[in-house]
Protein backbone atom coordinates (compact mmCIF):
# COMPACT_ATOMS: atom_id res chain seq x y z
CA UNK A 1 0.00 0.00 0.00
CA UNK A 2 2.89 2.61 0.85
CA UNK A 3 4.65 1.49 -2.12
CA UNK A 4 1.24 2.32 -4.41
CA UNK A 5 0.99 5.78 -2.55
CA UNK A 6 4.58 6.26 -3.60
CA UNK A 7 4.03 5.53 -7.37
CA UNK A 8 1.00 7.49 -6.68
CA UNK A 9 3.02 10.47 -5.81
CA UNK A 10 5.93 9.59 -8.36
CA UNK A 11 3.11 9.48 -10.89
CA UNK A 12 1.99 12.58 -10.04
CA UNK A 13 5.17 14.33 -9.53
CA UNK A 14 6.11 13.13 -13.71
CA UNK A 15 2.67 13.95 -14.51
CA UNK A 16 3.09 17.58 -12.81
CA UNK A 17 6.94 17.27 -14.76
CA UNK A 18 4.99 16.23 -17.97
CA UNK A 19 2.98 19.76 -17.20
CA UNK A 20 6.00 21.79 -16.43
CA UNK A 21 7.82 20.13 -19.22
CA UNK A 22 5.00 21.20 -21.89
CA UNK A 23 4.52 24.53 -20.52
CA UNK A 24 8.46 24.95 -21.01
CA UNK A 25 8.06 23.46 -24.88
CA UNK A 26 5.19 25.70 -25.33
CA UNK A 27 7.05 28.64 -23.98
CA UNK A 28 10.55 27.52 -25.77
CA UNK A 29 7.91 26.83 -29.31
CA UNK A 30 6.69 30.70 -29.08
CA UNK A 31 10.14 31.85 -27.94
CA UNK A 32 11.92 29.81 -31.28
CA UNK A 33 8.24 31.41 -33.13
CA UNK A 34 9.54 34.76 -31.94
CA UNK A 35 12.78 34.33 -32.73
CA UNK A 36 11.96 33.16 -36.04
CA UNK A 37 10.25 36.03 -37.01
CA UNK A 38 12.73 38.32 -35.02
CA UNK A 39 15.82 36.62 -37.20
CA UNK A 40 13.11 37.26 -40.73
CA UNK A 41 12.91 41.12 -39.53
CA UNK A 42 16.60 40.95 -39.01
CA UNK A 43 17.36 39.30 -42.38
CA UNK A 44 14.79 41.81 -43.76
CA UNK A 45 16.69 44.78 -41.98
CA UNK A 46 20.14 43.12 -43.36
CA UNK A 47 18.76 43.18 -46.61
CA UNK A 48 17.63 46.72 -46.36
CA UNK A 49 20.99 47.85 -45.15
CA UNK A 50 22.26 46.02 -47.74
CA UNK A 51 20.78 47.31 -50.70
CA UNK A 52 21.51 50.88 -48.87
CA UNK A 53 24.71 49.97 -48.32
CA UNK A 54 25.22 49.27 -51.84
CA UNK A 55 23.02 52.75 -53.24
CA UNK A 56 25.83 54.79 -50.78
CA UNK A 57 28.14 52.94 -52.43
CA UNK A 58 27.15 54.06 -55.83
CA UNK A 59 26.37 57.30 -54.41
CA UNK A 60 30.27 57.49 -53.10
CA UNK A 61 31.05 56.66 -56.62
CA UNK A 62 29.00 59.27 -58.06
CA UNK A 63 30.36 61.72 -55.54
CA UNK A 64 33.68 61.00 -55.79
CA UNK A 65 33.45 60.99 -60.03
CA UNK A 66 31.72 64.34 -59.56
CA UNK A 67 34.67 65.27 -57.13
CA UNK A 68 36.89 64.58 -59.91
CA UNK A 69 34.91 66.68 -62.34
CA UNK A 70 34.60 69.72 -60.11
CA UNK A 71 38.53 69.08 -59.94
CA UNK A 72 39.03 69.34 -63.71
CA UNK A 73 36.45 72.16 -64.21
CA UNK A 74 38.04 73.76 -61.18
CA UNK A 75 41.79 73.46 -62.72
CA UNK A 76 40.57 74.60 -65.97
CA UNK A 77 38.31 77.57 -64.34
CA UNK A 78 42.08 78.85 -62.70
CA UNK A 79 43.78 78.47 -66.08
CA UNK A 80 40.70 80.63 -68.09
CA UNK A 81 40.99 82.97 -64.53
CA UNK A 82 44.90 83.13 -65.50
CA UNK A 83 44.15 83.98 -68.79
CA UNK A 84 41.41 86.25 -68.09
CA UNK A 85 43.72 88.11 -65.87
CA UNK A 86 46.13 88.70 -68.44
CA UNK A 87 43.60 89.52 -70.84
CA UNK A 88 42.43 91.68 -68.67
CA UNK A 89 45.57 93.30 -67.54
CA UNK A 90 45.96 93.90 -71.68
CA UNK A 91 43.09 95.58 -71.99
CA UNK A 92 44.10 98.14 -68.86
CA UNK A 93 46.55 98.57 -71.26
CA UNK A 94 44.94 99.47 -74.17
CA UNK A 95 42.54 101.39 -72.42
CA UNK A 96 45.27 103.62 -71.03
CA UNK A 97 47.03 103.63 -74.44
CA UNK A 98 43.04 104.83 -75.71
CA UNK A 99 42.80 107.29 -72.75
CA UNK A 100 46.32 108.98 -73.17
CA UNK A 101 45.75 109.03 -77.63
CA UNK A 102 41.90 110.63 -76.20
CA UNK A 103 43.81 113.17 -74.64
CA UNK A 104 46.62 113.75 -76.97
CA UNK A 105 43.40 114.31 -79.47
CA UNK A 106 41.36 116.39 -77.14
CA UNK A 107 44.41 118.46 -76.57
CA UNK A 108 44.91 118.64 -80.45
CA UNK A 109 41.34 119.55 -80.54
CA UNK A 110 41.82 122.44 -78.45
CA UNK A 111 44.53 123.84 -80.36
CA UNK A 112 42.33 123.18 -83.47
CA UNK A 113 39.53 124.86 -82.19
CA UNK A 114 41.45 127.92 -80.77
CA UNK A 115 43.33 128.44 -84.20
CA UNK A 116 39.76 127.99 -85.57
CA UNK A 117 38.97 131.00 -82.90
CA UNK A 118 41.58 133.00 -84.38
CA UNK A 119 41.23 132.57 -87.92
CA UNK A 120 37.73 133.37 -87.33
CA UNK A 121 38.31 136.34 -85.14
CA UNK A 122 40.89 137.49 -87.97
CA UNK A 123 38.28 136.88 -90.57
CA UNK A 124 35.96 139.08 -88.70
CA UNK A 125 38.60 141.56 -87.82
CA UNK A 126 39.41 141.38 -91.83
CA UNK A 127 36.01 141.84 -92.69
CA UNK A 128 35.08 144.68 -90.48
CA UNK A 129 38.38 146.18 -92.07
CA UNK A 130 37.23 144.78 -95.66
CA UNK A 131 34.00 147.14 -94.84
CA UNK A 132 35.72 149.70 -93.84
CA UNK A 133 37.84 150.14 -96.36
CA UNK A 134 34.63 149.74 -98.91
CA UNK A 135 32.64 152.26 -97.67
CA UNK A 136 35.73 154.41 -97.43
CA UNK A 137 36.28 153.45 -100.93
CA UNK A 138 32.60 154.15 -101.23
CA UNK A 139 32.46 157.98 -99.92
CA UNK A 140 35.65 158.44 -101.66
CA UNK A 141 33.72 157.76 -104.82
CA UNK A 142 31.14 159.74 -103.94
CA UNK A 143 33.64 162.58 -103.06
CA UNK A 144 35.04 162.23 -106.67
CA UNK A 145 31.90 162.26 -108.34
CA UNK A 146 31.34 165.01 -106.23
CA UNK A 147 34.30 166.57 -107.06
CA UNK A 148 33.62 166.16 -111.09
CA UNK A 149 30.31 167.21 -110.91
CA UNK A 150 31.97 170.42 -109.34
CA UNK A 151 34.68 170.25 -111.60
CA UNK A 152 32.01 170.15 -114.68
CA UNK A 153 29.64 172.79 -113.44
CA UNK A 154 33.07 175.30 -113.25
CA UNK A 155 34.44 174.34 -116.40
CA UNK A 156 30.88 175.12 -117.96
CA UNK A 157 30.90 177.99 -115.86
CA UNK A 158 34.38 179.04 -117.16
CA UNK A 159 32.96 178.69 -120.97
CA UNK A 160 34.42 175.32 -121.93
CA UNK A 161 31.89 173.45 -123.60
CA UNK A 162 31.75 169.23 -123.94
CA UNK A 163 32.86 169.62 -127.73
CA UNK A 164 35.62 172.03 -127.39
CA UNK A 165 37.21 170.35 -123.65
CA UNK A 166 39.30 168.38 -125.36
CA UNK A 167 41.19 170.72 -127.16
CA UNK A 168 41.37 173.24 -124.65
CA UNK A 169 42.27 171.01 -122.01
CA UNK A 170 45.36 169.77 -124.21
CA UNK A 171 46.15 173.52 -124.32
CA UNK A 172 45.89 174.08 -121.26
CA UNK A 173 48.01 171.07 -120.38
CA UNK A 174 50.54 171.86 -122.79
CA UNK A 175 50.20 175.77 -120.77
CA UNK A 176 49.99 174.82 -117.23
CA UNK A 177 51.06 170.77 -117.39
CA UNK A 178 54.13 172.05 -115.45
CA UNK A 179 52.66 173.80 -112.96
CA UNK A 180 49.86 171.51 -112.41
CA UNK A 181 50.56 167.90 -113.39
CA UNK A 182 48.10 166.84 -110.91
CA UNK A 183 44.91 167.71 -112.18
CA UNK A 184 43.01 165.13 -114.29
CA UNK A 185 41.32 167.94 -116.62
CA UNK A 186 43.42 170.37 -116.47
CA UNK A 187 43.34 173.85 -114.77
CA UNK A 188 39.78 175.43 -115.43
CA UNK A 189 41.67 178.08 -114.49
CA UNK A 190 44.37 178.33 -116.68
CA UNK A 191 42.88 180.67 -119.41
CA UNK A 192 42.07 183.40 -116.96
CA UNK A 193 44.91 185.94 -116.19
CA UNK A 194 45.47 186.30 -112.50
CA UNK A 195 45.52 189.63 -110.59
CA UNK A 196 46.47 191.08 -106.73
CA UNK A 197 42.73 192.43 -105.98
CA UNK A 198 39.93 190.77 -108.08
CA UNK A 199 37.67 193.71 -110.04
CA UNK A 200 33.89 193.42 -110.71
CA UNK A 201 34.53 191.87 -113.90
CA UNK A 202 36.65 189.38 -112.69
CA UNK A 203 33.80 188.24 -110.17
CA UNK A 204 32.43 184.44 -110.33
CA UNK A 205 29.11 183.34 -108.85
CA UNK A 206 28.88 179.78 -107.12
CA UNK A 207 26.66 177.20 -108.57
CA UNK A 208 25.80 175.31 -105.33
CA UNK A 209 25.79 178.78 -102.80
CA UNK A 210 24.80 181.51 -105.26
CA UNK A 211 27.62 183.28 -103.65
CA UNK A 212 29.96 185.67 -105.82
CA UNK A 213 34.20 184.94 -105.23
CA UNK A 214 36.80 186.26 -107.03
CA UNK A 215 40.11 183.87 -108.29
CA UNK A 216 40.44 181.13 -106.51
CA UNK A 217 37.92 178.49 -104.07
CA UNK A 218 34.20 179.28 -103.05
CA UNK A 219 34.61 179.97 -99.36
CA UNK A 220 31.87 177.10 -98.47
CA UNK A 221 34.00 174.74 -100.56
CA UNK A 222 37.20 175.82 -98.66
CA UNK A 223 35.09 175.15 -95.66
CA UNK A 224 34.44 171.70 -96.76
CA UNK A 225 38.03 170.99 -97.22
CA UNK A 226 38.92 172.26 -94.06
CA UNK A 227 36.60 170.77 -92.39
CA UNK A 228 37.71 167.18 -93.80
CA UNK A 229 41.08 168.22 -93.09
CA UNK A 230 40.42 168.70 -89.47
CA UNK A 231 37.58 166.29 -88.69
CA UNK A 232 37.57 162.25 -89.31
CA UNK A 233 34.51 160.70 -90.25
CA UNK A 234 33.36 157.34 -89.56
CA UNK A 235 32.96 155.06 -92.94
CA UNK A 236 30.05 153.19 -91.13
CA UNK A 237 27.92 155.49 -89.47
CA UNK A 238 29.25 159.00 -90.97
CA UNK A 239 29.62 160.43 -87.68
CA UNK A 240 32.23 163.39 -87.48
CA UNK A 241 35.30 163.41 -84.85
CA UNK A 242 37.83 166.19 -84.28
CA UNK A 243 41.35 164.98 -86.15
CA UNK A 244 42.68 165.50 -82.51
CA UNK A 245 40.42 162.47 -81.09
CA UNK A 246 41.81 160.13 -83.24
CA UNK A 247 42.29 157.20 -80.65
CA UNK A 248 38.02 157.91 -79.73
CA UNK A 249 37.62 157.87 -83.69
CA UNK A 250 39.45 154.24 -83.75
CA UNK A 251 37.19 153.38 -80.69
CA UNK A 252 34.08 153.94 -82.01
CA UNK A 253 34.86 152.39 -85.50
CA UNK A 254 35.66 149.69 -83.27
CA UNK A 255 32.75 149.37 -81.94
CA UNK A 256 30.87 148.76 -84.90
CA UNK A 257 32.08 145.48 -85.27
CA UNK A 258 30.83 144.53 -81.56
Amino acid sequence: KKLEEDMEEQKACWETEMLRLKEHNQKISSENEKLGSRVDQLQAQLSTQEKEMEELVLRDQDMTEQLQRLKDENSQLVLSLTEQKEQQKKLEQTVEKMKQRETTARKKQQELTDENFDLSRKLSDNKIVSDVLKREKERLDRENNILKKENNRLMNYMGLQGDSFPHQMHSSDQGAGRQNPGLVYGNPYSGIQESSAPSPLGMKKCLICSSDFGDGVCDHILEQQQMQTHFLNCPICDEAFPAREKQIFEDHVFCHSL
